[in-house]
């Protein structure tokens, strides 16, 4: 009996500790879990305008403040992850030249992009290029060269040539 009272607080002890690292387990795989739950709810509602923190918080039964605090550790906000996603697959769309027949605002506007000027904007900042010279590349027009060419004209008083200067602007397909 003696023993056993003795064993009892180590072995106690020894269960309580291990029972400690288990709870702080749970915690990092159950977030893992809701991002990963808020991450698939992000790419299958990509597309929509009015995917806000709300509108992810309601589809995956978090408060938007849980959401906010998952992603509280990431290098980018939750929103921000959002705009570089979006502006990632439309340069991926505007880049295919089997996509050739969609504009750049329709391929904006199907990835949840509501202003076109602001779309331009930080698609120009994400990639420091334009979407249209994405568009160009893709569809096998690139401008080569500008060159100046003189051209004469014969003026009817003096009979002479007068020279005339035009720009001229090269295109190339590819």
């Amino acid at each position: 009996a003696t023993r056993i009272s003795t064993a009892t607080p180590h072995v106690l002890a020894m269960a309580l500790s291990s029972l400690a690292r288990t709870a702080e387990a749970i915690p990092p795989r159950l977030e893992r879990y809701h991002k990963d739950r808020i991450r698939r709810f992000v790419r299958t509602n990509l597309h929509d305008p009015n995917l806000t923190a709300d509108m992810i918080a309601r589809g995956v039964d978090l408060s938007p403040r849980h959401v906010y605090e998952l992603f509280s550790g990431e290098p980018v906000t939750l929103m921000k992850s959002i705009w570089i996603e979006r502006l990632e697959r439309c340069r991926e769309e505007l880049s295919l030249p089997l996509l050739r027949h969609r504009t750049i605002s329709e391929i904006a506007y199907s990835w949840g992009f509501r202003d076109l000027a602001h779309f331009s904007r930080s698609f120009r900042t994400r990639f420091q290029q334009t979407p249209r010279l994405i568009v160009g590349e893709s569809r096998g027009t690139a401008l080569i060269a500008v060159r100046q060419r003189t051209l004469h004209a014969i003026d009817r008083v003096s009979g002479h040539g007068v020279p005339l200067a035009e720009i001229v602007i090269e295109r190339r397909q590819r």
